[in-house]
């Protein structure tokens, strides 16, 4: 994967990926959690969301990466768990953490309720983001 394009994604940086993508009504397309083994064992995921761009017509493809990857909670409700109904949410924990909500209901919530609320929560060091076109049907 090409490193051209990444960008931060920190909760004073969330505004520049809304600047660019409507993730309401967005689909999360795949989400995959890897993991590495042995002295220096990690685990990683990465999300890739179907978007709208804001203020212009049209449809891209979201990717999130996550590095150092802490916590996690994805539940299939078997409904439009992974439609996107609001954009997602970032919030920084007292200890760095990055928590991650994909699946917000409203305002600005804490770690602790978007691991008991949300039906796709991820939480890790690092994120990162970057916009592609969407890939031929």
């Amino acid at each position: 994967m090409a490193e051209q394009g990444w960008r931060e994604l920190t909760p004073k940086t969330m505004p520049a990926l809304l600047s660019v993508v409507d993730c309401g009504d967005g689909c999360i397309r795949e989400l995959t959690l890897r993991s590495t083994y042995g002295p220096d064992a990690a685990q990683s995921a990465s999300v890739v969301v179907d978007v709208q761009r804001a203020f212009q017509p049209g449809w891209v493809q979201l990717t999130i990466e996550l590095s150092g990857l802490v916590h996690r909670k994805i539940v299939d409700i078997n409904t439009f768990s992974w439609v996107m109904l609001d954009q997602p949410q970032v919030v920084r924990d007292d200890a760095g953490l990055l928590h991650l909500d994909l699946d917000p209901t409203g305002d600005i919530r804490t770690p602790d309720d978007m691991a008991q609320h949300s039906h796709v929560y991820l939480a890790a060091r690092e994120l990162r983001w970057r916009l592609d076109p969407l890939p031929a049907s």
